[in-house]
Parts: structure tokens; C-alpha cells; sequence
């Protein structure tokens, strides 16, 4: 890339660029047909090789998580609940670090977050690094979350062999599990050794797993290593089906384990008097059924309700059946179905409201088929991007809610009373413990839900909110904008809130933002100037048309501010001739997760046919968890073809 010196003014960097069709400089593991995707590793050369900050890998950074882990309210129940992905080998649509759109925006996401402990990115490759979108929402419902150790058949025999030749060799590998899942963002691994290992390395094993578990637990003390029921005491393999005196050093290795699936009630009762800590158990559940308690399938409730009596976790594995063998068409339906019949076997436990919850419904993925008119569906493409998942709502499992998707984002929508003389039925929208006073609390819905009641569940009781009134001392606040209703609500008495719900009316109500803003949060700034500058960058000559470019580049954000979670990046084009292009003709290019955003093969004009002296300007804003405007920048181009 050539450019002129960069220019500083009115909060906009300007530069300009030669076109120049070189050979890429975009380039490393981590990208993909020149996006960046999230990877594993594939061997002990790739692993002992892993480096942070990888100067040869330019997508690298882009699969850094950028979500904090929210805390969950811990409740009565000790008994959690592990899912275990294990979808079509991993790296489906999922790997897209800045999400997909068409015939591959295709792929399994999880909605019913109130109900899972513990996930488990699982693959077969050595070492399953999540991909950041799973690891952000994950974070963003309160779950924790795990990538995979995996060691099989021969090629896994000769990997242990050399692994476990010496302390020095093992400690390493450790020490690189350590170092990526602190730098990736993730919270441990499941570590899943499924081929034999000489008797007398087993010791070594060992004591590999308490080394790796101890360094996580350094670094990040709600850390977890979780050891998978394979082999036992002498080294062979031979799933147990229980814990016993066989495999109970691997399990007092590190945090837990997880147990094969072929179990009988008489294998949960052993495990029973073996364990020392009943919830760091995890039951074993394949959803595919094979020679499982139940079946698996839908029928997989029968053996959680086993699990459930015998007072242990459970572990249920390859929930991505209703996606696999059920398909894709109706997806939604099928893992509501799935997720409904476990819901009263699942502690839903839920956010701890002291940071705050914001949620605009947003699923991570849309446009497949689910509550769509012909007419939507037929303008729209399918689409993925788990990292613009929102914090999702308990309530996804209520029949009474459901989510639809416009042009203009999603809602929650309610049901209309089946019985019209019943006026009392309200539902619970999110369960949390938001404390303190001068909470802040916003719901949106849209014209035709206006009169919507909604009602808080608080230490001093039920509050009633409505559009011009509230209990105990509330001050609402009602703004009409754009068609939609928004309802801010304060409160200055000290209290706790334990829910937010909705009356059920006569006609659907469509809600679209819910925000539970904590009065402990310092209140929102002003608004801070960053610095977005580009890097990177690669000119193709478009296929279609001698009268476009096509541009890609990084563009790399500065001074962000602390609490950004997400920055919307868009654009204009301009020329001498429209030196000034109105903002509302601004494009939308998509959402950044971290502190940079991939341009790829973006239609500019060709100088000679776009005018002189061509310009595109990127406008970056940088929102904090509640959606908040918390900084932006500009960064403007101009370029032209070297004579």
C-alpha cells in the first residue's frame, strides 16, 4: 500500500491511498477466502508452535473474545447442566468470525442459555479453540464455556507417547492450553483422551491434568478442567460408565468428569458413593441415542430425570440432533421442542442483574423459514453471526413468547389471552436480582403494544408500569419515536427487582428492547473521539465491471472506550463532485466484536468512471452493553490509479 501522510481534523483521520493490485498481504491460519475465521489446531506442531499476537497470522486477533463473563445468581439446586455442541465435525457457519450470509449462513445456535452451566465446544480436532461468537454469547447469558482436548486412535497413541516422553515436553503443552484459553477469552477445557496410553505414562497423566488445572485456576479462579470417562488406572481404554476406584485419580485430578453414556441406575448409585462433590459429576447424555437410558432424542428427558434423582450433573452431548437429523427448515420449532421437554429437569438459573442486562432478542442468526411472511423471506438472505447474539431472555420457553424477525431487527412477541375474560394472566419476560437504588429500566415496544402493562417483581412487591404510571415512587417517562414506544422508568427507593413481566392482552404486543440498567453503573459519559485507521489493504479489479474496484482492508480502532462491547461499522462514497454526501446515505457494513472489522472486496468506483478524486468515508460507533453510544470515529480515503 502507498499513502500520503494521514491528517487529523474534527475527529476524522484522512488518507489517501494509490490503487495498487499487488499480491495479498491479508494473509495466515486464520483467514479464509480473505475473511477471518476461527481455527483449531491440528497437531503438536501446531500447538507447541501457537504464538499470541501472531505476526504471520493477520486474522489471528480477529477470534479474540471481547464479552466479560456475567455472573449468574447461584440457587438451591447444586445439580448443573453441561451441552456438549458436537455439530457436523465444528466449524460450520460458526468459524466466521464477522458471520455469513446465503446458502452457508447454515447451523446450529443455542437460545435457552437460562438453562445450560456449562458448554462445551467439541470437535475432533486435536485442539478445539470455540469460536469467538460461541465464546461471546456463551459470556453473555452467564455460561461458561470450554474448548476441547482430544486425543484418538493411533495417531492419538503416538501424540500421548511423545507428549508424556518428559516433564519438559508436557508441562509445555500445558502451559500453551493455558495460554490460549487466556488469550482467546474461553474458561478451560474438557480434556478427552479416547486411545491407550503405556501404563507406566499414566502418572504422568496424571499429573499433567492437575498442572494444566492448577495453571487455569491462576489465571482465572471460576476456571474448569473437566476430565472425559475413557481410560482408567493401567491405560486402557475402557469407558466406565460410572465413576469407581478405576478412574477416580483422573477425577480428583482436576474439576470433574464427565461420564460415558451407556449407564445403568445401578452405575449412578456407585458413582453416588464414590463422588466426594455430587455436582462435579456429569452424567453422560447422547442425544443421537446410541444404546443410551431413553433413547436419546426427545425422549432424552427420561434419562435426565434418572441423572436428576440420583442428585448428579449431567452432560448432555450433541444436542445439534434436531438440527442434524431433523433439518434445518424448522430448526426453531424442533429445538424449542427439544429444550421444553428438559426445561422442568434444568435449574434455570438466572443473571446476576448488578452489571446491568440489555437485550434487543437478537438470536445470532435469521431468516430461516421460522414465522416469516412470504414476502420478508422472498427480499431477505439467510444469515449467522452468533458474536451479535444478544443476552437472551428466560422466557424463550414459555408458548406464550415468541421470536420474529423484521427488517428492522427482532422482537419478543407476546400472545394474545386465549380466554378473553381472564385479564389477569402475566408471564415473566427475564428473571435476575438487580439491587439498589436509581435503577434505570427502558422497554420498547411498537405503536400497536402502547398500552402494554408491565409488571416488576420487587422485595417490596409487585409494581405495576404503565405508560403514565408506576408503584412505590417509580417516574416513568414515555417517548413516541419512529413509530416505536419507548417506556423509562426510574425508581429513587432502595429495593431489590427479581423480574420484569408482561400482562397478556387481547392482541399480540411486540416488545423490542429491554434494558435493566443497574444505578450503581456510573452514568454514561460523553460521547469519545476514537482513532480508526486502515491497514492492509488490497485492490482487485472487479470481474463484473470495468467501472468498480474491489476493496479490502482492516481498519483497526483506537482509544475505544472502556465497557465498548460491539462497534457498528458503515460507509458512504463521494467524489469532488459530491464532497459532502449526506449521512443518511450511509451503508451498513456489519459488526465488530473487537478492536478491528475486515473490509472485504467492497464495490468502489474506478477513478475514471466515479469521478475525480474518489473518497469512501468508514463511520465507526462504539456501543457499551446497554446499546449506549459510548464513542465513534471516522476514517476518510481517498484514492486514485498511479499514472
Amino acid at each position: 500500500m502507498t499513502s500520503t501522510m494521514m491528517k487529523f481534523e474534527d475527529g476524522c483521520v484522512t488518507q489517501h491511498l494509490n490503487v495498487e493490485f499487488n499480491k495479498s498481504v491479508f494473509v495466515g491460519k486464520s483467514i479464509e477466502n480473505g475473511q477471518p475465521v476461527s481455527i483449531s489446531l491440528k497437531d503438536m506442531k501446531e500447538l507447541l508452535a501457537w504464538k499470541s499476537d501472531n505476526p504471520d497470522d493477520c486474522g489471528q486477533k480477529f477470534s479474540v473474545a471481547s464479552i466479560p463473563h456475567l455472573p449468574k445468581v447461584n440457587k438451591e439446586s447444586k445439580t448443573k447442566t453441561l451441552v456438549c455442541h458436537d455439530m457436523m465435525g465444528g466449524y460450520i457457519s460458526d468459524r466466521f468470525v464477522q458471520g455469513v450470509t446465503g446458502q452457508a449462513a447454515t447451523g446450529y445456535n443455542m437460545r435457552y442459555w437460562s438453562n445450560v452451566d456449562i458448554f462445551v465446544y467439541f470437535s475432533h480436532h486435536f485442539v478445539t479453540i470455540p469460536p469467538v461468537g460461541w465464546i461471546n454469547a456463551a459470556h453473555k447469558n452467564g455460561v461458561t464455556i470450554l474448548g476441547t482436548f482430544i486425543t484418538e486412535g493411533e495417531d492419538g497413541f503416538l501424540r500421548c507417547e511423545y507428549m508424556l516422553s518428559s516433564t519438559v515436553i508436557w508441562k509445555a503443552t500445558a502451559d500453551k492450553l493455558i495460554e490460549i484459553a487466556t488469550y482467546y477469552g474461553f474458561d478451560g477445557w474438557l480434556i478427552n483422551i479416547e486411545n491407550e496410553i503405556n501404563t507406566e505414562k499414566v502418572s504422568d497423566l496424571i499429573e499433567f491434568i492437575g498442572y494444566l488445572t492448577a495453571g487455569m485456576h491462576e489465571v482465572d479462579k471460576n476456571s474448569l478442567v473437566i476430565w472425559y470417562d475413557s481410560i482408567v488406572r493401567n491405560g486402557t481404554l475402557n469407558w466406565q460408565n460410572e465413576l469407581n476406584h478405576k478412574n477416580r485419580a483422573f477425577y480428583e485430578a482436576c474439576d470433574g468428569i464427565f461420564l460415558n453414556y451407556l449407564w445403568k441406575e445401578e452405575n449412578l448409585e456407585r458413582t453416588r458413593q464414590q463422588a466426594h462433590i455430587l455436582n462435579q459429576v456429569y452424567v453422560g447424555i447422547d442425544v443421537f441415542g446410541r444404546g443410551v437410558y431413553g433413547g436419546g432424542g426427545y425422549n432424552s428427558a427420561a434419562a435426565l430425570a434418572k441423572i436428576r434423582k440420583s442428585g448428579l450433573s449431567a452432560a448432555i452431548f450433541a444436542p445439534g440432533w434436531v438440527y442434524e437429523e431433523l433439518g434445518q427448515e424448522h430448526f426453531g420449532q424442533n429445538h424449542h421442542h427439544f429444550w421444553d421437554l428438559l426445561k422442568h429437569l434444568c435449574v434455570s438459573r438466572d443473571l446476576d442483574g448488578k452489571h446491568g442486562i440489555a437485550t434487543r432478542f437478537n438470536p445470532g442468526c435469521g431468516i430461516n423459514g421460522e414465522n416469516k411472511s412470504a414476502e420478508f423471506t422472498k427480499k431477505s438472505k439467510s444469515w449467522y453471526h452468533l458474536n451479535s447474539q444478544d443476552t437472551l431472555p428466560s422466557c424463550l420457553l414459555n408458548n406464550n413468547f415468541s421470536l420474529i424477525e423484521t427488517f428492522s431487527g427482532f422482537s419478543l412477541t407476546v400472545s394474545p389471552l386465549v380466554n378473553k375474560q381472564d385479564q389477569s394472566s402475566t408471564l415473566v419476560i427475564f428473571s435476575t436480582e438487580l439491587y439498589s437504588k436509581n435503577n434505570q429500566i427502558v422497554v420498547t415496544t411498537d405503536e400497536a403494544s402502547k398500552k402494554s402493562t408491565f409488571v416488576l417483581t420487587t422485595s417490596l412487591g409487585p409494581c405495576v408500569l404503565k405508560h403514565q404510571f408506576a408503584d412505590y415512587g417509580f417516574a416513568v417517562k414515555t417517548i413516541t419515536q419512529n413509530n416505536m414506544v419507548h417506556m423509562c422508568v426510574s425508581n429513587e427507593t432502595s429495593f431489590v427487582v427479581n423480574a420484569i413481566s408482561v400482562q397478556q392482552t387481547e392482541s399480540y404486543q411486540a416488545i423490542s428492547l429491554l434494558q435493566m440498567i443497574p444505578g450503581s453503573l456510573p452514568p454514561q459519559s460523553d460521547v469519545i473521539a476514537t482513532v480508526v485507521l486502515c491497514s492492509e489493504v488490497e485492490w482487485l479489479k472487479s470481474q463484473s465491471s470495468r467501472k468498480n474496484f474491489l476493496f479490502s482492508c482492516t481498519l483497526v480502532f483506537n482509544n475505544i472506550p472502556e465497557g465498548t462491547c460491539s462497534t457498528e461499522v458503515s460507509y458512504l462514497l463521494g467524489n469532488r463532485q459530491n464532497a459532502q454526501p449526506s449521512s443518511c446515505m450511509l451503508s451498513s457494513l456489519g459488526i465488530a466484536s473487537v478492536s478491528r472489522y475486515r473490509v472485504h472486496q467492497l464495490e468502489l468506483p474506478n477513478p475514471q468512471y466515479g469521478g475525480p478524486d474518489c473518497f469512501i468515508v468508514f463511520h465507526a460507533s462504539h456501543l457499551n452493553a446497554f446499546g449506549q453510544l459510548v464513542g465513534k470515529g471516522q476514517l476518510k480515503l481517498t484514492y486514485c490509479e498511479n499514472s
